[in-house]
This record gives structure tokens, sequence and C-alpha cells, in this order.
């Protein structure tokens, strides 16, 4: 008989999870797709797309998926690396004002997660993005 139906969006999710670990975030966006498709659903599929997307510059696609996951799990929304990419896609459209909110959640949650290095590095960030925003962070 196949895989049980349950066990084949995990199997994509799976997939996608190890290639985003791996660093090949294109392979992880076409798994994790597949598993949101299949489990439309599973929160974790959508929060692991996000971040596949946002390593690969598409931002738009990546807040959406985010916004799905978190709709589905507000628990889920743990991730630093994501809101910080979500920071550098902002900051890379020139878009600073929304770059130091996402860098400010990211640093929120880095130190959260006891990270440090993670939140020195986006302590720097957070403060180039403010620089760039200038008189835009005052309106």
């Amino acid at each position: 008989p196949g895989p049980e139906p349950t066990s084949v969006p995990n199997m994509w999710r799976s997939l996608g999870e190890a290639m985003l670990l791996k660093g090949d975030f294109e392979q992880a966006e076409l798994h994790l797709s597949e598993a949101a498709r299949i489990d439309p659903n599973s929160a974790t599929a959508h929060y692991l797309l996000a971040g596949a997307l946002a390593q690969r510059w598409k931002l738009e696609q990546a807040l959406t998926h985010y916004n799905k996951a978190v709709a589905i799990d507000p628990k889920i929304d743990t991730s630093a690396k994501l809101h910080d990419q979500f920071a550098m896609n902002y900051a890379k459209m020139r878009r600073f004002r929304e770059a130091v909110v996402s860098a400010e959640k990211a640093l929120n949650l880095a130190l959260m997660a006891q990270d440090q290095p993670l939140a020195q590095e986006i302590t720097k960030k957070l403060e180039i993005y403010k620089r760039s925003a200038g008189p835009l962070l005052k309106r």
C-alpha cells in the first residue's frame, strides 16, 4: 500500500527542513511548498516555508506564509533568524522602518533564547537600519 496519507506532508516537511539546514533554500522551498499544499493547516510547514522564501529574498511570499503559520498557531513564532531575515529583506528594499520593526522582534527573540552572538549581530544591523531610516522613524 503506500505511505499513510498523514505521513506524506510530514515527509515533504522533513525533506524541506533538511534542505533548510543544508542551506539549499531552492529545494527547501520546493519541498515545503508541497507540504503546505498537501496540509494547508500545518503551521510548521508554512513557518518553515516562510524561512526558505525569506532566504531567497521573496519577502511578500514569505510574509504570506508567515501570517498563515501564526494564524494557525501563534506560539510557533520563535525564530529570531526568520525575523532577522525579514529585516534584511526590508532593508534591501529600502523599507527601513519595517526593517527596524523586524530587527527589534528578532533581537527580542534572540535574547529570550539567550543567543548572545545572534543578539549582538542583530543589534549591529538594527543600528544601521535605524540610521538609514533616519527621520522616517520620527513619523
